[in-house]
């Protein structure tokens, strides 16, 4: 989590870190495309947003007017399908279009009445697991 809204990228090889992002609020999630050419993170305000590091420049997928924060992003091993979750236990998925373009695919209230600590797909994506504040880990196909 970074709560100063920071993202820092590092490479073990060198000194110091070798990009920066800030971010306007915290940064609670974030995840990086298997391409390695994107960082989707999940903020305070309920942004779900995308870092292209070879642009150097962010852009938001979905932002949430009610401002509810989004605990955990997810993407699978091919990057064909993105999973949000946040914290009023809403479980966001999205599927690749085009350029990395994520279209809504469902929204499903994962956990009632309860926040979202981690989703998470399986290797073969096509299983998501959620873990929430009450207690529970479900399973979603």
């Amino acid at each position: 989590q970074a709560e100063d809204g920071v993202i820092q990228i590092f490479d073990l090889r060198a000194k110091g870190y070798q990009m920066k992002y800030e971010n306007s609020c915290s940064i609670n999630t974030a995840v990086l495309h298997p391409l390695q050419t994107e960082i989707y993170f999940g903020d305070d305000k309920g942004n779900i947003c995308i870092w292209n590091l070879a642009k150097n420049q962010p852009t938001v997928l979905q932002e949430d007017p009610e401002q509810t924060a989004i605990r955990s992003i997810d993407i699978t091993i091919d990057g064909a399908k993105l999973v949000a979750a946040n914290s009023e236990g809403l479980m966001f998925t999205r599927v690749a279009y085009e350029d990395s373009e994520f279209l809504p695919q469902e929204e499903i209230e994962a956990h009632p009445g309860s926040y979202i600590l981690k989703c998470k797909f399986s290797r073969c994506g096509q299983y998501i697991a959620t873990c929430s504040s009450d207690r529970t880990v479900k399973i979603w196909e």
